[in-house]
């Protein structure tokens, strides 16, 4: 049962990530979160994600996630309350109709699709179409809110009016379960070493924190941010919340071609 405890923890966080990121309002703050610590995705791949807005058919978020060797789409949908006393309520059952509407006209590729839908949403179906072209992709349909889930007569009508599709499942996120992954979701440690060009390099402190300011040749940083089993990816667990550091496609793409050749970087500590 949710209490005022898990409340404070995610209003703080949303307040927070309201102020970072610049979000129009607490509703695109909470998607931040849930986008970021549920699928691990930076701002930017969030930012692309929300489809929120007039016309988006009750989808207010899309990931394609080509990671792992096979596609799955998840599908959001995000609800909001300002105050504890309705963090009791339950998550809106009307809004079912909505995304069942919109998984049978995309399942059909409904020739009128694109009029009913925002320009946004209209290219993440463009997206989930594409990976019908690569096989079958699976969908996870979350239902994300700072309450409780669905009644469970409701969650039983969606699940069933989902299950002749076979590849969806529903996961229903509610006020407790958000705040325990903001609260259970582990760093890994990544202990490396990095070689500095020369003596580029000098101390810093702020009162009892002490901190190293260096140059250091780039490859040294792609070798100490990459997955030791898959070169390919990046261990984003290396960038903590005080930096807020993200590497984008783009950027390891002109680390890797040394269109950067040297990263200053910093790492503070007691």
């Amino acid at each position: 049962m949710a209490t005022l405890i898990d409340w404070s923890q995610l209003e703080t966080k949303i307040q927070s990530y309201e102020e970072l990121y610049d979000c129009d309002d607490k509703p695109i703050a909470l998607a931040y979160i849930i986008l970021e610590y549920l699928l691990s995705l930076s701002p930017e791949e969030i930012r692309d994600a929300i489809t929120d807005g007039p016309m988006d058919r009750g989808i207010d978020a899309v990931f394609v996630d080509e990671r792992g060797g096979k596609d799955t789409v998840h599908l959001f949908q995000f609800k909001y309350t300002s105050k504890f006393e309705n963090a009791k309520n339950n998550f809106p059952s009307s809004e079912i109709d909505k995304l069942l509407s919109f998984v049978a006209d995309l399942l059909s590729k409904d020739p009128n699709l694109e009029n009913t839908c925002n320009p946004i949403l209209w290219g993440k179906i463009q997206e989930i179409w594409a990976a019908f072209e690569r096989g079958t992709p699976s969908f996870f349909v979350h239902l994300c809110s700072n309450m409780d889930g669905l009644v469970s007569t409701e969650y039983d009508r969606f699940r069933n009016s989902l299950a002749p599709y076979r590849y969806f499942e529903i996961r229903q996120h509610t006020l407790e379960t958000v705040a325990s992954l903001i609260i259970e979701k582990k760093r890994h440690l990544v202990d490396g070493e990095v070689h500095l060009v020369d003596k580029e390099y000098f101390e810093r402190v702020d009162g009892n924190i002490k901190g190293l300011i260096a140059t250091l040749p780039a490859t040294e940083l792609v070798r100490l941010i990459q997955d030791p089993d898959d070169h390919s990816r990046v261990l984003t667990d290396i960038f903590n919340d005080n930096v807020r550091v993200y590497l984008t496609p783009r950027i390891r793409s002109m680390i890797r071609s040394s269109s950067l050749p040297l990263a200053r970087v910093w790492n503070f500590g007691t």
